[in-house]
């Protein structure tokens, strides 16, 4: 089949600057969930996921760099045919369809093909350089011929979902999967290198997961709850594992036909080396699922898993070390307190502290029968936030925490039964307020003190207002948001007067006392910013370009902001807010909180342990569209002017231009179906143009002579 390539950034040149936009600096090395790995010797090794993400390591699992796929597809697996010619494949849900990607030189950059097929494509493997086979959902086997030039469709004659591929020789291969219409497995068989393809057994009560054979005659696969053995090359199955301290699994291997791995839920690995008469479980260091496990040879091997789990063994799968850590409980805040000091709550009862710009944390424990939230840091070595426990009626149940020796002890200085604080600002060391609402008489309220938070008092109560932000410009002037309202003060916090805005806001940031912005949900729950030029009388919508709930914005400087949310939602703006762009990111995870240290530095923590670092200002999302969207941009390369001219106009439409470190280096607006651009000025080289609207993304390069 003839590849369709298409225009991603990465792809052309961009790699080396992506791989650093946003690096995990908690848990190493990822959260997302790992499907397949691949290892072209014991230190050169590749593991793959969810969102695009692909990662590499070359010192034999110890840290890992990420990869620019170009793409957020769901990516199931991954094999190499050589040092630097790979292959990953996967699934674009979005737009619904199979995905091949390709890298000629150790993954440093790949090339996309989409593939005539719309179902999830599940396994690639590869029986020699030039000999390769897909297979996935609705009995989609494709085969290459040429080292994936070209793929054609090869009759399967099922309709089953086809998860798992093995061949034991070039002729001899087996396929393993699952009959949605029977609820009962499927083997497809070849004896003629995969040209055709039998069912030679079926019938069995689970889905084949994973499949391997010694000979061809012996193997064994496994199923959500079996591990399962033949004898005679794949016609009859016997269980040979079952039940008790197993409760599923996903992958096996055998070194022979009486030594077997299986792996699976709950961090389980269960050995044999008796062809499955006696079974041993193995220690690992996690309960986290593990998907894939992946033999360099005899002797050293990888295991990856469930939020970014990985494994090791150098013993022939006798003992395992956990390369993976840090923790994958959910995050709710992240405060710096300058360049390299800086902290992050943890939910359920910690925070975690670095010295050194997120390169390591170190968790310091306040107690796990909290629930913490709302970090805020009122001076270098003073921090606040409230803790939450589910005590009886009798007792207190939402506390302040305070620490003034840089987040090593904490003293509670506020205590209440049922209510919490939802957000802390401080005017300066000494003066500062607490937000929170009385969930038994439904009131918000706000909390007052001029000691530094040694002590809080009570300053206003709002009747059924559910505020959950508050936010002051100067020592006279605040704000308070939340649900379709705000309040404004102007005599420090004695009296507030209300303020109408579009939708429920979670977060506010006033850069000035004019200028400012709030972040949350509108009608449909879709993402909305709203902003102000006249201190919150009116507020304007402007385009988010996410349809997830946003949940923080913040600023660096009058132009420079963030705003963060739902499924891995990130937006940045360069022009006080005029136009947002969506930040390219390899994580669907739910963004919690975001800081700033300077102009290009930004942490970002969300759920099961994220912590995400850029140090130059992330990069902008490109979607994945073809060049055929575009009608042309002439002349190209081009010395002082090109035109675009587009198959159709987009309204309310802009565009700009960037740099290969996706710097920006001017813009404009489209008012017709042809744009002149003045391009004189920049330098000689590459550049991408970028063209947005309410609802699509358009992105082509230009050779400036």
């Amino acid at each position: 089949m003839k590849r369709l390539f298409l225009i991603i950034v990465g792809i052309l040149i961009l790699s080396d600057s992506y791989s650093q936009a946003w690096q995990w600096s908690n848990p190493k090395p990822t959260n997302n969930d790992l499907q397949s790995s691949y290892f072209t010797n014991e230190n050169t090794g590749y593991a793959v996921g969810n969102s695009g993400l692909i990662l590499k390591t070359i010192d034999s699992g110890l840290t890992w760099n990420q990869l620019y796929s170009g793409t957020h597809a769901y990516l199931s697996s991954v094999v190499f045919t050589d040092e630097l010619k790979g292959f990953c494949i996967g699934f674009d849900y979005k737009s619904n369809w199979a995905k091949i990607l390709v890298t000629e030189n150790g993954g440093e950059s790949w090339d996309i093909q989409t593939i005539n097929t719309q179902y999830p494509i599940n396994q690639v493997l590869f029986t020699n350089s030039n000999t390769g086979f897909i297979v996935g959902n609705k009995g989609v086997i494709m085969k290459t011929n040429n080292g994936g030039v070209n793929w054609e469709q090869i009759v399967s004659g099922t309709t089953s979902t086809l998860n798992t591929i093995y061949f034991v020789d070039s002729n001899t291969g087996w396929i393993g999967g699952w009959d949605y219409t029977t609820g009962k497995s499927l083997i497809l068989k070849t004896m003629d290198g995969g040209n055709s393809w039998t069912i030679v057994s079926s019938g069995l009560s689970t889905s084949i997961q994973s499949i391997c054979f010694s000979d061809q005659d012996t193997g064994y696969s496994v199923g959500f709850y079996y591990v399962m053995k033949t004898n005679d090359g794949g016609i009859t199955w016997s269980t040979v594992l079952t039940g008790g301290g197993y409760s599923g699994f996903f992958s096996v291997f055998c070194w022979n036909a009486d030594s077997v791995l299986a792996i699976g839920q709950d961090g389980k690995i269960a050995c044999t080396y008796d062809g499955g008469i006696h079974w041993n479980s193995l220690s690992t260091g996690t309960e986290k699922a593990l998907h894939n496990i992946f033999m360099v040879n005899g002797n050293v091997g990888y295991i990856v898993g469930e939020l970014g789990a990985v494994l090791k063994t150098q013993d022939s799968g006798n003992s395992w070390q956990l390369l993976s850590s840090g923790t994958v409980k959910h995050l709710s805040s992240i405060r710096f307190t300058d360049e390299l000091n800086g902290y992050c709550l943890v939910r359920n009862g910690s925070v975690l502290k670095t010295t050194d710009a997120g390169n390591t944390w170190n968790n310091i424990s306040i107690g796990e029968n909290y629930q913490l939230s709302n970090l805020y840091s009122s001076s270098k070595t003073t921090l606040h936030l409230h803790g939450m426990t589910s005590n009886s009626m009798s007792q207190d149940s939402n506390f302040i925490f305070r620490s003034t020796d840089a987040g090593e002890n904490w003293n509670i200085t506020y205590k209440e039964f049922r209510k919490p604080i939802y957000s802390f600002f401080f005017t300066d060391t000494l003066k500062g307020f607490a937000l929170g609402y009385d969930e038994y008489y439904q009131n918000g309220f706000l909390l007052k003190t001029i000691n530094g938070g040694t002590s809080w008092s009570l300053n206003n109560s709002f009747e059924n207002y559910g505020f959950s932000s508050v936010f002051f410009t100067d020592q006279m002037t605040g704000y308070l948001a939340g649900g379709q309202m705000m309040m404004k003060t102007t005599d420090g916090g004695q009296t507030w007067n209300p303020l109408v805005v579009p939708g429920s806001l979670y977060s506010e940031w006033f850069i000035n006392q004019d200028t400012g912005f709030g972040v949350g949900a509108g009608p449909n729950s879709e993402g909305i910013i709203i902003k102000t030029t006249d201190g919150g009388v009116t507020w304007t919508s402007q385009s988010s370009g996410t349809p997830y709930v946003l949940l923080e914005v913040t600023f660096y400087d009058n132009q420079i902001g963030y705003a963060v949310g739902m499924y891995g939602s990130i937006l940045k703006t360069t022009d006080c807010g005029a136009s947002w762009n969506l930040l390219d990111i390899c994580s669907g995870m739910n963004f919690n909180s975001i800081c700033l240290t300077d102009v290009n530095t930004a942490y970002i923590a969300g759920d099961y342990g994220t912590i995400l670092k850029t140090s130059i200002g992330g990069t902008v999302r490109v979607e994945e569209r073809p060049l055929s969207t575009w009608q042309m941009i002439y002349p190209n390369p081009a010395t002082d002017y090109i035109t675009l001219e587009l198959t159709r106009f987009f309204n309310k439409s802009c565009y700009s231009i960037y740099n290969q470190n996706w710097q920006e280096m001017t813009k404009g607006i489209i008012t017709n179906s042809k744009t002149h651009i003045n391009i004189s000025k920049l330098p000689k080289g590459i550049y991408f143009i970028r063209i947005t609207d309410q609802k699509n993304i358009e992105v082509g390069k230009i050779i400036k002579e």
